[in-house]
């Protein structure tokens, strides 16, 4: 982060570096920041505070600027969110006091719709399951029973709940694969749009779709989005995918719709809690694949991207030209 926004520095911008938790294991530093998702900031330790006053801008990835940092913060003028996620960051508090704060919306759009579209191959394919019995020294043959046949993607319908920038990544990268797109989206109106993409409401996407991939953010109206009636009106050949948020499913009505045979089966990589243990009922189940919440890491998505992004706003300030990526 510092190397990239080191370019600031020719505009007479001094970079003062704060370590924040970084004593943590990466699975406590895990638990934390995904609390704070749900629960929303916390206040950052004296020492840190004072040093904050300082600063007229301030970039920060996951840690937090309550509003007691941000009242604190008599300079301050702009944050900067190199992620597009903001529930690290009281917005009351910042709009209060009249500061700006912007975000990086799309950074690790490319990386996860990658990964979904690998996901969605690994699982219907039965990839990654072949591959751990053959680290095994099984050669598994029951995946070539009639009744086990995974299915070609040409010509399938992939339902999208979320039809923003990872959404339309999905989209774009489902459209090679001469897959039928339908989504699911508040925020657009029903009927055919752009590129053949067609817009239903949630009950429509989930009777007709072959692969059903969520995309939206966790918020009060997605919460359990997907429960014990969403699945029933799945088909019962039908995959579902989640690369967003845990919470937008209710696990427990999935793993009974897994057990029961209503869904053909899951790729996770996202759950409630994380990282997961040894018990957890979906690490049982031959119908899963469960990845660590890796959707969204890559080099470019982690290192590079959200920062790149956040330094060019920050120079659009520096000149009084208007910000992009405002949140409001």
């Amino acid at each position: 982060m510092a190397g990239i926004l080191s370019q600031l520095e020719s505009r007479d911008v001094e970079l003062l570096q704060l370590d924040w938790k970084s004593d943590l294991t990466l699975a406590d530093f895990v638990k934390v920041t995904r609390q704070m998702e749900l629960t929303g900031p916390i206040d950052l330790p004296p020492q840190l505070l004072s040093t904050l006053t300082q600063a007229d801008i301030v970039v920060t990835n996951h840690a937090p600027l309550s509003s007691l940092a941000i009242k604190s913060s008599s300079k301050l003028k702009v944050i900067a969110s190199t992620r597009s996620g903001t529930e690290n960051i009281d917005l009351v508090a910042a709009r209060e006091k009249g500061i700006t704060v912007v975000n990086s919306p799309g950074r690790n759009a490319t990386a996860v719709a990658d990964y979904t579209i690998g996901l969605i191959i690994a699982l219907s394919r039965h990839i990654a399951s072949a591959h751990c019995k053959m680290m095994q020294g099984i050669w598994e043959e029951k995946w070539s029973r009639p009744e086990n046949l995974s299915f070609d993607l040409a010509h399938k319908t992939i339902g999208i709940i979320g039809y923003g920038k990872v959404g339309r990544e999905v989209g774009v990268r489902s459209r090679s694969f001469g897959m039928k797109i339908i989504v699911c989206d508040p925020y657009l109106g029903a009927g055919l749009i752009g590129e053949g993409v067609n817009v239903v409401d949630l009950e429509t996407l989930l009777r007709e779709s072959d692969i059903v991939t969520i995309h939206a953010r966790l918020t009060k109206e997605t919460r359990n989005l997907i429960g014990e009636r969403e699945f029933s009106l799945m088909k019962p050949s039908a995959i579902v995918i989640n690369t967003a948020r845990a919470e937008i499913i209710d696990e427990s009505a999935l793993l009974r719709s897994l057990k029961a045979g209503r869904i053909r089966g899951a790729a996770l990589d996202v759950f409630r809690d994380e990282p997961i243990t040894p018990n957890n009922e979906l690490t049982k189940l031959e119908n899963v694949l469960l990845t660590p919440h890796l959707a969204g890491s890559t080099l470019e998505a982690e290192l590079e991207n959200g920062v790149k992004m956040v330094g060019e706003e920050i120079i659009e300030f520096l000149e009084g030209r208007a910000q992009r990526n405002v949140v409001r």
